[in-house]
């Protein structure tokens, strides 16, 4: 049975609302639908050239930025599996990984590249390729592509390809805490009926603006926030890393209707000096907490301040 591409939910916003902002990244500037859109089709046009297809495996080892959200979609589009890691993973751990899920393509930054590289030399990959994105520094070297180069060479159209019901987009890997991380196989259907959930479990609109400051290669940031965001055109404000009193100045300043966490986040920002000056001015529609739970005392002073979480 055929079923949506999960990636065409960007497709579908950047068609329906092309102008709109899309993604605000910290520091780092401000995306339109149609700019994420293109530069994720840019990059499936890429991969495609670098001879990735249907069903391949495509490592993205990247801390949360725009250009982990380029690549996550470039890989879905072209019907490939994305394998999304902890950047915090060391050589071991990678090397297990490469060997469980061999990838054919790992998009990484300089700053991993040694461990990557030593991955690879302790696995059994054969010619899997490394793109690196800001490579800026390293000299003239040909055993890599160039992530922005490959975005500047290719098109930014690229229809997503068609897929069936089982068809695997995500492998996602376990944390490995009571043995060997287990990689676990999510189907388009499987992405798109939980994003689908979420937005309408949220009543989710175009109209909203989520503050999220959790990792990207999570499935709590990939399904409940990004999916359940851009499938209805809401807009992302996200932070690297979590910081108390920026993520409340974006709440403040974005005029943020929905916030999505885990517990350590809403001890760290209720426990900040001007919380309650914070909560005059922000004025979430929902929040969400997730991973491990709250505990009851957060979770009351958390409600009387703000939104019921």
């Amino acid at each position: 049975m055929k079923v949506k591409n999960v990636a065409t939910y960007l497709e579908n916003a950047a068609l329906a609302h092309p102008n709109k902002t899309a993604l605000i990244f910290e520091n780092r500037g401000q995306w339109t639908f149609e700019e994420v859109e293109g530069n994720a089709s840019a990059l499936a046009s890429a991969l495609l050239d670098l001879g990735i297809e249907k069903g391949d495996v495509v490592t993205i080892l990247l801390p949360s930025s725009p250009e982990f959200l380029f690549s996550y979609f470039g890989v879905l589009k072209t019907g490939a599996t994305v394998n999304p890691l902890n950047i915090m993973l060391k050589q071991r751990e990678l090397s297990y990984i490469f060997n469980d899920c061999q990838p054919k393509i790992i998009i990484t930054t300089p700053e991993v590249l040694a461990q990557v590289e030593s991955a690879i030399a302790n696995s059994q990959l054969v010619d899997t390729k490394i793109v690196l994105v800001g490579s800026d520094g390293l000299g003239q070297r040909e055993d890599f592509e160039v992530f922005e180069e490959l975005l500047k060479k290719h098109p930014k159209r690229f229809e997503s390809v068609e897929v069936q019901k089982d068809d695997v987009a995500a492998l996602l890997y376990t944390s490995g805490t009571t043995g060997v991380p287990k990689g676990v196989m999510l189907t388009h259907y499987n992405l798109w009926t939980n994003a689908r959930h979420c937005a309408d479990w949220a009543e989710t609109t175009y109209k909203d603006v989520g503050v999220c400051a959790l990792p990207m290669f999570h499935s709590y940031a990939l399904s409940h926030v990004i999916g359940e965001l851009w499938m209805e055109s809401g807009t992302l404000v996200w932070h690297e890393r979590f910081d108390a009193e920026k993520c409340l100045e974006s709440m403040k300043k974005y005029k943020a209707t929905t916030f999505h966490g885990v517990a350590t986040m809403f001890y760290a920002m209720l426990n900040h000096d001007r919380i309650d000056d914070y909560a005059r001015e922000i004025k979430l529609r929902y929040c969400v907490t997730g991973a491990a739970v709250t505990p009851v005392p957060i979770l009351e002073a958390w409600n009387k301040r703000f939104v019921h979480m």
